[in-house]
């Protein structure tokens, strides 16, 4: 019990400093992002939101350079925040929002090559929408499988604690029952 609130405490105490810190927080974030599956759905959803923004952004008021700023705002991620911030300052020197975002090396290619063909065609808001959606759908099925195999990790633990506790009770009997025919 003392070893397990020990582990709890550790965690507990280890979150809030890197919650208190920036630093600490950015780099918590780019860990993440290097996680096989949870990297993938939090890039995605970063990257979602991010689009969500810019294009209702970008449909009401008209302004790339604001929805951007804000679009950097709401992406929940450090990383991906300053992936947008490194895209605004490119766009306002001049480039086009796709050559921004492909020189990140960070956003997915299917979101350059639709906010290219947005640009092109005059229909960056309609297109961004679209990747946005794209991407909030593949967040859930992909937060539904992760839930799914911590579901079935969850029931294997739990049938090899019974298991060691059936042995550790029956083990016992079996040897004296042994002995006993000895």
């Amino acid at each position: 019990i003392v070893s397990i609130l020990t582990a709890i405490g550790t965690v507990i105490g280890a979150v809030v400093v890197v919650m208190r810190s920036e630093r600490l927080r950015y780099q918590a974030h780019c860990l993440v992002l290097k996680i096989p599956l949870l990297g993938d759905l939090a890039l995605l959803d970063g990257v979602g939101r991010a689009c969500r923004t810019l294009a209702i952004v970008y449909r009401s008021v008209g302004e790339i350079p604001l929805g951007i700023e804000l679009a950097a705002h709401s992406a929940g991620n450090m990383r991906v925040s300053e992936a947008f911030e490194d895209i605004g300052r490119s766009v306002y020197d001049g480039r086009l929002v796709w050559e921004s975002m492909h020189e990140t090396g960070l956003i997915p290619e299917i979101a350059v090559h639709m906010t290219r063909s947005g640009e092109e065609s005059g229909q960056l808001d309609e297109l961004l929408l679209k990747v946005a959606e794209t991407f909030e759908t593949r967040v859930r099925y992909g937060k539904e499988r992760l839930v799914t195999f911590l579901r079935y990790g969850l029931l294997m633990l739990m049938g090899g604690f019974v298991l060691n506790v059936l042995l550790a009770v029956y083990l016992p009997v079996f040897d004296l029952i042994e002995q006993l025919h000895k």
